[in-house]
């Protein structure tokens, strides 16, 4: 290890050791204290898994860090509760600072997918690939699926069943209500900006309001949202959200009515916009005296030619 590190040396900005705390193989331990002063020489960040270590290593079973009295000295240590604690879950233990990078990570997938959809509207090479791909897996006119245009909610409605249902999310009535809206929001002003910024036409018609897949962005916020409230009761709650809300991006390519990139589009602005409302609530409303006093909700039906909704307003 001294050897690569001394090679390095100056060459990155930013270098990261990875360690198990105890080898699984053969629950061989690593030699902790030294990697730490050769991390510390060559300034190197430190990441240890401890995932064979936590809960067993060290006096109160805080893991390898523990046994070698090194608690405090490593960057980043990752553990599982699968293991000694016979449970659901992992963790990920480092500085405010790394903490907020990691989630700041989180975001940038999404991001990623809507940037790499936008290329198969913009690039002639990728445009004439899209089409191959929609000759394959559309109907064509033959045989649509109408279940779309009601799947699409079905996410979101889950998760206000499963509350009637006794089955206790992670925030009431009110705080998840919030966070819809706010989600709602927020994927309804990214597809209609996207939508009139990229007119592309749709496969089945001339209208051009093709990219990106708004019931497909609808279905994924909700999946976000489903997984996000009951991934503590299960995650395989939000699992099923996620494959409804695929369901629905493919049926939106099998009837003609988008490109596969919309719809890969439209998923990562659903799962990017809940996200993002998620991240908000709590420095908006726990930590304002408005969340204490009243925040009142309203409601209100509309109907057009075409279609019907709600619309929310969040008065506080």
């Amino acid at each position: 290890m001294e050897k690569v590190l001394k090679e390095v040396k100056g060459q990155y900005q930013t270098k990261l050791v990875i360690i198990d705390g105890v080898y699984s193989q053969d629950g061989d331990l690593s030699l902790l204290p030294e990697i730490i002063t050769l991390c510390k020489t060559y300034e190197t960040m430190l990441m240890l898994d401890d995932a064979h270590g936590i809960g067993v290593m060290g006096a109160n079973g805080r893991g390898t860090a523990e046994y070698y009295n090194c608690l405090g000295q490593i960057d980043i240590i990752t553990g599982t509760f699968s293991k000694s604690f016979g449970c659901v879950g992992g963790f990920a233990a480092a500085s405010k600072k790394i903490i907020q990078y990691l989630k700041f990570k989180e975001v940038l997938v999404p991001v990623m997918g809507i940037g790499t959809a936008a290329l198969f509207v913009c690039d002639g090479w990728f445009t004439e690939q899209r089409e191959n791909v929609q000759d394959l897996l559309s109907a064509k006119g033959r045989n649509k699926i109408k279940f779309d245009d009601y799947m699409q909610y079905s996410p979101m409605v889950a998760v206000y069943g499963l509350n009637l249902a006794g089955v206790k999310g992670k925030h009431s009535f009110k705080g998840r209500t919030i966070i819809l809206a706010m989600s709602y929001a927020t994927m309804g002003m990214i597809v209609n900006t996207m939508k009139y910024s990229f007119k592309e036409k749709r496969p089945d018609s001339n209208t051009r309001n093709s990219f990106p897949s708004g019931h497909t962005a609808t279905a994924f916020m909700g999946a976000e949202f489903l997984y996000r409230e009951y991934r503590d009761v299960s995650p395989w709650i939000g699992y099923a959200g996620y494959a409804i809300a695929a369901i629905t991006g493919y049926l939106r390519i099998y009837n003609d009515r988008h490109y596969l990139n919309d719809v890969v589009a439209g998923a990562c602005i659903g799962v990017l916009s809940t996200k993002l409302a998620y991240w908000l609530y709590p420095k908006i409303f726990k930590k304002s005296e408005c969340y204490k006093e009243h925040v009142a909700i309203v409601t209100l039906p509309y109907y057009s030619a075409k279609e019907v909704g709600l619309n929310m307003c969040i008065c506080f």
